[in-house]
């Protein structure tokens, strides 16, 4: 096939090439207008850079007509039967506004957590110093709810130990840059698939350190059908074979804006599971009950919750070796 498609003047290897470029050129464009949008939110007051933010947002809503439909769509899964199409718009738009803000606000992290006090409320501590004092570590779940970066952030800068386990960005410098952002801000980062995070995971809780984990996305990885918003998602087996493993205490954390650069850190008591001894079985009833405290959460505030992801959009991958490939990823 290749040899005829030579004759007709096609070079497969040509177009490897094209696509390569092509990529790298993305990447390049990408890298170049975040750290624009970073040294602007260094220059701005932190307010009114969380307010261009909001119109940059906004102006993304309209004009990106592929991730607005996206967002539509999934709103209508989630509350079609009980919202109306104009409130699902008002929200959709209200999503991408709060993402814009997002951004500008992680990347003018120091600024913000400098205020501590102002900018921050935080409810249930007592949750978290309670479950690290069994001296065994924690596991922090939690989802791309509100401004989830500085999340990580304000915990560390209170003094905790804190470990996300994070997908590695495509674009090299891009990743370098947010683990350069987390790290100026105490965030320790294990990167998912890296040959060490499996000892950098157990590490954490022998040394009694927070493991944080984001687990409402249908990433890269095996994963099972649960139900997230009464519809089947594919959601990724690894925390809940993590939680079986470990032995910590697993609290859900989520924080929630409440103004302009202030927001409001929600942390529930520790999630009672009760394990069978069938591990397909357990893997199975913890990922729902992590789906549920997601969704509950969001129910909260719909509109600072990530819409543009696919997150029903792929077919399950259970079975055996799905459970297989959960240990793998740990």
């Amino acid at each position: 096939m290749s040899r005829i498609l030579r004759r007709l003047g096609f070079n497969p290897k040509s177009r490897s090439r094209i696509r390569h470029v092509r990529r790298d050129l993305t990447n390049a464009i990408l890298y170049a207008a975040v750290r624009m949008l970073v040294g602007l939110s260094h220059i701005l007051p932190s307010r009114l850079g969380s307010d261009l933010g909001e119109w940059l947002g906004t102006m993304a809503y309209f004009l990106s007509f592929r991730y607005r439909r996206l967002s539509l769509r999934h709103l209508g899964i989630a509350f079609g039967g009980e919202q109306s199409p104009d409130d699902l718009r008002k929200i959709a738009r209200a999503g991408f506004a709060h993402l814009g803000r997002g951004f500008f606000e992680t990347a003018n992290a120091r600024r913000i957590l400098e205020r501590g006090g102002e900018n921050f409320e935080i409810v249930g501590r007592d949750h978290l110093d309670q479950a690290l004092a069994r001296g065994k570590g924690a596991i922090c779940i939690s989802g791309h709810i509100g401004c989830w970066e500085l999340l990580a952030a304000h915990m560390a800068r209170l003094g905790y130990p804190v470990n996300v386990v994070a997908r590695e960005i495509r674009s090299p410098r891009l990743n370098s840059l947010v683990l350069r952002m987390r790290a100026e801000n105490g965030i320790k980062t294990i990167l998912r698939g890296e040959k060490s995070a499996g000892r950098r995971i157990l590490q954490c809780f022998r040394q009694n350190e927070l493991l944080a984990l984001l687990v409402d996305q249908d990433t890269r990885v095996q994963g099972i059908m649960v139900d997230f918003f009464g519809r089947k998602a594919n959601t990724p087996l690894a925390p809940a074979a993590l939680a079986l493993r470990a032995g910590c205490p697993i609290l859900a954390a989520f924080i929630n804006r409440t103004g302009r650069c202030r927001h409001r850190i929600e942390i529930h008591p520790p999630i009672e599971l009760e394990w069978t001894g069938e591990r397909q079985v357990d893997l199975e009833q913890c990922t729902k009950i992590f789906n549920d405290v997601i969704e509950s959460q969001i129910r909260k505030a719909p509109d600072q919750w990530v819409w543009v992801h696919q997150r029903w959009m792929r077919d399950a991958q259970d079975g055996p070796q799905a459970d297989e490939s959960a240990q793998q990823e740990l």
